[in-house]
């Protein structure tokens, strides 16, 4: 049977490209995303060089459809091989300049919490020998004028991902 990878935001962008690669490598590929037509699209387009793919649409705010999703692959697969928590959203406003509060959330939620909330659910699928890639960006080591809260958010996974690399993968 073939490794399992599942990445979140693997419908396009940088997790797409991890699809690629991890498809050509032999691994069956899990893309979990929001947009079913993405979702879909990257199947087919992945499907022309032969990697084996599955989508499951999935926001990594709900923690009731990472939980299904999480039991779904559980129950299909066993295991996870790599598990690539992707997903992410940037969003390029001065902090003054967040409309509301729920919009100044949205970065937060998608990005540091999605991340969490991604890692709780999925990590339990890794074994021995599983391997777990957060994304962050350079922007969570320094503060930049117009991505105020997005800076945070990656600077939450950078420390996030060293607790989880030291305590939940042995």
């Amino acid at each position: 049977m073939s490794k399992v990878a599942v990445i979140t935001g693997g419908s396009s962008g940088l997790g797409f490209s991890f699809a690629k690669q991890l498809g050509a490598d032999g691994f069956r590929i899990v893309i979990l995303a929001r947009n079913n037509v993405r979702i879909e699209t990257a199947i087919k387009q992945l499907a022309q060089n032969n990697i084996q793919t599955q989508g499951i649409s999935c926001d990594v705010t709900q923690e009731n459809e990472l939980r299904e999703a999480a039991i779904q692959i559980k129950n299909e697969f066993g295991q996870i091989d790599f598990l690539i928590i992707n997903a992410g959203e940037v969003s390029t406003v001065l902090l003054t300049d967040y409309t509301s509060i729920p919009y100044l959330k949205k970065d937060l939620e998608i990005d540091l919490w999605g991340t969490i909330q991604t890692a709780y659910f999925f990590t339990p699928l890794l074994v021995n020998g599983s391997k777990l890639l957060l994304i962050s960006s350079g922007f969570g080591l320094m503060g930049t004028a117009g991505y105020s809260v997005y800076c945070a958010a990656k600077a939450g996974i950078i420390n996030f991902g060293g607790i989880v690399a030291s305590r939940v993968i042995a």
